[in-house]
């Protein structure tokens, strides 16, 4: 008689984003021609049949990027004996003192720096492209590139000659992603030393945030989402991604802005620059990401204008700060005059 076989079940459902509230739900047809799947495990523990575990996250189809938290689910299926902690494996579960390692600079995750970027296949497709405001951008065809921190870095700061060679590298944000209803992604390089990092997330589709009431009286907020990984320096004295714990903290920091368009869900955005000891090092990335086809994004009123019409812009916070300043000592048609000439933004 053959012995029963457990093995793990995978099953992947298609997942859409609802055209009014923009919340996800399940779809229809193939998982792989949507944007977004749910992937759902399934296990029976071999030994304790009684016990199942459910696993389920949600991913983007085309990066296969995990965008959700995961839901882990335990399932005793029938009345029996409590599942024992079997062998050595019981010792990671004892309560001990971790002891702290030294911080050991050259200790970086897929440190590759001995292969040149510039003898790898460009993740770029086509040259440099110029948007309707002026703004220079690359096609992306490798999305592997999205989540490749490491290569990330070659562009950012360890590897400048590569824009020098593409010759992409901007001194102001774009206003507005290349318009299309196809899918697509499209990174613009911006020069660290022309721009604060403070008006990346600056553009002409803002606000990139929500509050919605719900039908039971609750709000739901739809903001975007900032992150920040720990770097390194190699023996090379490049920038590598680092293993290291929080409490071991370092100087040097890649931040992550992510963001979705409310009114727009396949319209996603990412924002990408370095710091050291918080100050910005090195260059800025933005990623805008069409995930699906569909319609072209809008700008929208923003209500505080004489003409309510009048479309919304955030103004860059270090304009803000340079607007009071001078409101202290001059007009303000001076004020405006004064900036508008000044302004990398607009």
């Amino acid at each position: 008689e053959n012995p029963t076989c457990y093995r793990t079940k995978v099953r992947k459902f298609p997942v859409v984003t609802d055209e009014v509230t923009g919340l996800f739900r399940i779809g229809q047809g193939d998982y792989r021609a949507s944007p977004y799947h749910l992937v759902h495990l399934y296990s029976i523990h071999p030994k304790e049949t009684r016990l199942r575990k459910k696993i389920a996250y949600l991913m983007e189809t085309e990066s296969r990027t995990i965008i959700s938290h995961v839901m882990i689910m335990y399932d005793y299926h029938t009345e029996g004996p409590v599942p024992r902690i079997r062998g050595p494996y019981s010792k990671r579960f004892m309560r001990k003192t971790p002891r702290r390692p030294p911080i050991d600079m050259s200790d970086t995750l897929d440190d590759v720096s001995d292969i040149s970027e510039s003898e790898k296949e460009s993740p770029f497709g086509l040259g440099p492209q110029q948007a309707e405001d002026g703004s220079i951008f690359l096609d992306l065809t490798d999305m592997e590139f999205l989540n490749d921190r490491n290569r990330q870095l070659h562009y950012l700061i360890n590897k400048p000659r590569l824009l020098e060679n593409l010759a992409c590298l901007n001194t102001r944000v774009p206003m507005f992603p290349p318009m299309t209803t196809q899918r697509g992604t499209f990174v613009f390089f911006i020069d660290g030393g022309e721009v604060d990092i403070r008006n990346l997330t600056c553009d002409a589709l803002s606000p990139w945030s929500e509050s919605l009431h719900m039908s039971d009286g609750s709000i739901m907020c739809r903001r975007p989402k900032t992150s920040k990984i720990s770097l390194g320096l190699n023996r090379e004295g490049h920038l590598r991604v680092m293993k290291m714990s929080r409490s071991q903290g370092t100087d040097y920091q890649m931040h992550i802005y992510a963001a979705t368009l409310p009114r727009l869900p396949r319209l996603k955005k990412r924002v990408i620059y370095l710091t050291k000891g918080g100050m910005q090092i090195g260059h800025s990335m933005i990623v805008y990401w069409y995930t699906e086809e569909g319609a072209l994004p809008t700008q929208v009123p923003h209500g505080n204008s004489i003409t309510s019409e009048a479309l919304y812009t955030r103004l860059p916070p270090s304009v803000r700060d340079e607007a009071r300043r001078l409101l202290a000592t001059h007009q303000p048609s001076e004020v405006a005059e004064m900036l508008s000439n000044k302004m990398n933004y607009a």
